[in-house]
């Protein structure tokens, strides 16, 4: 039993580290936003691409830095994007910010 305790928690460990080098070390901005859409990681690629330092970036919001040109002022579109819809539409909207920057 114990063994495989200690073995689950090394394929934890190799797994977040996995996970950690493909996300910092990512040729596309990325970012881990909570469900209530506040920002809780960014890697390095979409610091450069928004043009924020990560301590600003962190104490942002998810609807704090999507660019909309809607009549309900993006909220439909940010819906979208946290209730897991298409991805496309994200990635235009972040796409939309680093062009406005």
């Amino acid at each position: 039993m114990a063994r495989r305790i200690e073995k689950q928690f090394t394929d934890l460990r190799k797994s977040e580290e996995q996970f950690r080098i493909a996300f910092d070390d990512s040729a596309v901005g990325m970012a881990l936003i909570s469900l209530e859409g506040r920002i809780l990681r960014v890697n390095p690629f979409l610091l450069d691409m928004l043009g924020y330092s990560e301590e600003d970036l962190l104490s942002k919001t998810l609807r704090d830095i999507v660019y909309s040109e809607t009549a309900d002022g993006g909220n439909a579109e940010l819906g979208n994007i946290l209730d897991d819809k298409p991805r496309d539409q994200a990635a235009e909207s972040l796409s939309a910010i680093a062009a406005a920057r």
